[in-house]
């Protein structure tokens, strides 16, 4: 988790070194300009079109981390999910063998109780597991979406002849 502390602070860094550049850049050229409407006409925000692919590039490095950070705790809780398993079956044999000989169909229920009750905690973790890996394909299709529309359409580079009728 540190290193993933690190790198969005890289990556933090990396733009603010970006923004300062750039806007050093730019107030070294508007200083340089002498006509009104190119000033004007500098004013002017970008448009989409030419911020898009850095925004892209930033929300691709942040979304490969996060996948990155969440596989991660997905391994942790499932290695904390098998050690708690375990030490369940455990405490249920430790007490097993302290019982007496007599209590073995109360024993055998309680033992089906326990393997049941692990086995709906699995089937659960499987299902929300399978909720969020829905989640995180809908996100790439929304931001794909998204950045499709702010995208300039790609023209045909097809040309198309005349068919003249006779």
């Amino acid at each position: 988790m540190l290193d993933s502390a690190n790198t969005v602070t890289d990556i933090q860094y990396d733009l603010a070194k970006q923004a300062v550049h750039s806007m050093h850049s730019k107030a070294t050229e508007f200083t340089k300009i002498k006509d009104v409407k190119e000033m004007v006409e500098w004013l002017k925000p970008q448009s989409p079109q030419i911020v898009l692919p850095e925004v892209m590039q930033v929300q691709n490095k942040i979304t490969k981390l996060l996948r990155k950070n969440n596989s991660e705790v997905i391994e942790m809780i499932e290695s904390a999910i098998d050690d708690s398993k375990s030490e369940t079956r455990e405490i249920v044999k430790d007490f097993v063998k302290n019982t007496p000989v007599s209590s073995e169909p109360v024993i055998s229920t309680f033992e089906s109780i326990i393997d049941a009750s692990i086995q709906s905690y699995d089937q659960g973790y499987v299902a929300s597991k399978e909720v969020f890996e829905m989640l995180e394909k809908s996100f790439d299709s929304t931001m794909s979406a998204f950045y499709d529309q702010l995208a300039p359409e790609k023209k045909s580079t097809v040309k198309r002849t005349k068919v003249i009728a006779a």
